[in-house]
């Protein structure tokens, strides 16, 4: 059958109610698309609307902006010109029945991590969502979120632990009280010399921003990545060896955290670095591994 000659209702009637719509689309589209200068496909998930102007239409066409979508990353690398065009033409296929539009890119972006030691190296993918707008007339406006994941060790229970293993050692060095140094020495190697550990958890810190140079630039999150890890700096490793988790047990111990420090941490280097972000929140999980629930800090 001519497709031209199937029904159209979006074209042929009319809604029961006369109202706008702030957003009609469609989410969760897998897509793979290409960085530049990349020969690789990233898998993306994608969200994606228009708004609906006309009060008497009876909806949008769907399937004009999946097909947009899909071309537009298959063609050309995600670049922000592509971004920005891909925006115009989802309201142009309305057929002024929209003037706005927006998209939710979700994604893992790659960075290359060296160990802490030694001489090796790995990806650690990052949760990035770039939430975008655009109306017709004006520039595209964009706003970043990012996962970070890290160690955080308890100031509470390192002190604690703390107590508890130089009260045993005072108790046992003075049951030594005369001997050599060869009878301390086997007494602090001894396997219950560590009579306490503090506790640590994985934590997420979820940054939302937006920059200054409303441009979508890879190289700049990645560079605010970075950065915020070495505010953090015990982020979460990829090769490890001995000597590299040796080290990560040093680092964890001079930056001990509660989600507070963290949360101040990371406020303290969008506020000195303001030049660069319009706006920010952060929020910081400790999924703690003494309660059952999460310690949170939240700020903006």
């Amino acid at each position: 059958m001519d497709a031209k000659n199937l029904p159209d209702i979006i074209n042929k009637s009319e809604s029961s109610f006369s109202y706008s719509l702030d957003k009609v689309g469609m989410e969760g589209i897998d897509i793979p698309i290409r960085l530049k200068g990349s020969e690789h496909f990233l898998k993306a998930r994608v969200d994606i609307y228009v708004n609906l102007t006309n009060e008497k239409s009876k909806g949008i066409h769907m399937s004009r902006l999946y097909l947009l979508l899909i071309d537009s990353f298959k063609k050309k690398e995600f670049t922000h010109e592509a971004f920005l065009t891909l925006h115009k033409d989802l309201c142009r296929s309305q057929v002024n029945n929209s003037d706005k539009s927006y998209l939710n890119v979700k994604l893992d972006y790659p960075l290359m991590k060296k160990a802490l030691l030694s001489p090796f190296e790995a990806y650690r993918f990052y949760p990035i969502k770039i939430i975008s707008s655009y109306e017709q007339g004006g520039e595209l406006n964009l706003e970043y979120e990012i996962d970070i994941l890290y160690s955080s060790t308890c100031p509470c229970s390192a002190s604690l632990s703390n107590q508890v293993i130089r009260e045993g050692f005072l108790t046992k060095l003075a049951a030594l009280r005369d001997s050599s140094y060869e009878k301390i020495k086997e007494m602090v190697e001894s396997n219950d010399f560590l009579v306490a550990t503090p506790h640590a958890q994985r934590s997420l810190a979820r940054v939302k921003f937006q920059l200054h140079e409303n441009q979508l630039n890879f190289e700049n999150l990645a560079q605010t990545i970075i950065e915020i890890e070495e505010v953090i700096k015990t982020p979460v490793q990829t090769v490890v060896k001995r000597e590299d988790e040796q080290e990560f047990a040093r680092l964890n111990s001079q930056n001990l955290m509660f989600c507070e420090d963290a949360s101040r941490a990371i406020k303290n280097y969008f506020v000195k670095n303001a030049r660069r972000f319009s706006s920010y929140s952060l929020k910081v999980s400790h999924y703690e591994s003494l309660h059952s629930h999460d310690a949170v800090a939240i700020s903006s």
